[in-house]
C-alpha cells in the first residue's frame, strides 16, 4: 500500500499555515520534499506530522533554528535506540519507584507527602487519558500541592508541547517540578532552556521505545510469552509464566459479572463492593 501524499494546498489546510511559511520551513528544517510527475511539491504523512510539531513548538515561542536542532537530535536518538529491548517489566519498575519516592519524601526535611500519582499501564503521546496526572493537576490548581517530584521528563509528559504547557502553568502559580534524571527544578531561572531540549529528546525516545516495545511484545506473543501485570484482580503471578487463580477473588469477579448481567449499574456494583469491604489489589476500599 502506497503512502498517501498531500499537495501544497492540502498541507496548508491540514497544518494551518500559509504556503510561503510552509516553504520557508522546508528550507530551514532541511526537509527533503518529494515531487509529483508534474513537478509539484508533495508532502508525505511524515512531513505533515513534522510540520504540525513545528507549528506547536513555534506557538510555544521556540525559534525555528532551535526546532531544527531538536529534530536533528531526535533522529540521532532514534538511531541509537533502534533495536533496543524492554529491560524490565513496567509493574516492577512502578512499584520500586513508589517505594523510592515515599522514602525520599518522608526523609527530606520540610517535605510532606500529599499523594503518589501513577498512571499504571497508560501509554500514548498525550495526557488526555492519564487520570492520575489530571488528578494531580487538579490538586495543584486547588493549592494542595506546591512541589512535584518525578523521575524524568518522560514520566511527566510524553511530548514537548504538553510538558512546556503544564510546567509554565504550574510555575505561574509558584509550583515547581523537579526532574531527577535531568537535574532540573522548574523554579530555577534557567530551567526552561534545558527543559525544551530534554523534553524534545524524551518525546523522541518515547516514540522509539514505543515502537520497539510493541515489536518485542508481538514477537513474545508468537512464542506464547506475555507480561502478566502484578495488580490484576483474581490472579497471582505464580512463576511469572503461568498465572494462578485466587479462589476468593475469583468468586468476587464472578459476582461482579452476574450483577452487571442482572442490570446493576457500575455505581451500584461499586457500592456493593464498598459495603462488603472488598479491597482492591492495592489494599484500598475504592
Amino acid at each position: 500500500m502506497e503512502e498517501k501524499e498531500y499537495s501544497v494546498s492540502e498541507a496548508v489546510r491540514l497544518i494551518g499555515v500559509e504556503s510561503h511559511v510552509l516553504r520557508y520551513w522546508e528550507e530551514e528544517l532541511h526537509v527533503p520534499v518529494g515531487r509529483s510527475t508534474q513537478g509539484h511539491r508533495m508532502y508525505s504523512e511524515r512531513d505533515i506530522a513534522l510540520f504540525r510539531r513545528t507549528k506547536e513548538l513555534k506557538d510555544c515561542g521556540i525559534q525555528l533554528k532551535a526546532i531544527r536542532l531538536l529534530f536533528e537530535g531526535e533522529e540521532r536518538l532514534k538511531d541509537q535506540n533502534d533495536g533496543s529491548e524492554e529491560k524490565e517489566e513496567q509493574e516492577n519498575s512502578l512499584e520500586n519507584q513508589i517505594t523510592y519516592y515515599k522514602n525520599k519524601i518522608e526523609n527530606t526535611p520540610n517535605w510532606t507527602l500529599v499523594d503518589i500519582f501513577a498512571d499504571f499501564g497508560i501509554s500514548g503521546m498525550n495526557d488526555k487519558n492519564r487520570i492520575e496526572f489530571q488528578r494531580m493537576i487538579e490538586m495543584c490548581n486547588k493549592g494542595k500541592i506546591d512541589l512535584i517530584i518525578t523521575k524524568s521528563i518522560s514520566r511527566f509528559a510524553r511530548n514537548t508541547v504538553d510538558c512546556l504547557t503544564h510546567v509554565r502553568k504550574l510555575k505561574a502559580n509558584n509550583i515547581g517540578v523537579i526532574f531527577e534524571k535531568e537535574g532540573i527544578n522548574t523554579l530555577d531561572a534557567v530551567s526552561e532552556t534545558f527543559l525544551i531540549w530534554f523534553s524534545a529528546f524524551a518525546q523522541a525516545e518515547s516514540e522509539s521505545l514505543s515502537q520497539n516495545v510493541t515489536r518485542g511484545k508481538r514477537m513474545g506473543y508468537k512464542e506464547g510469552k506475555f507480561a502478566f501485570p502484578s495488580l490484576l484482580y483474581g490472579y497471582d503471578r505464580g512463576d511469572g509464566k503461568t498465572p494462578v487463580i485466587i479462589p476468593e477473588q475469583a468468586a468476587i469477579v464472578r459476582k461482579i459479572f452476574h450483577m452487571y448481567l442482572e442490570g446493576n449499574s457500575i455505581g451500584g456494583i461499586r457500592k456493593w463492593l464498598n459495603d462488603n469491604n472488598i479491597e482492591t489489589t492495592r489494599g484500598t476500599g475504592e
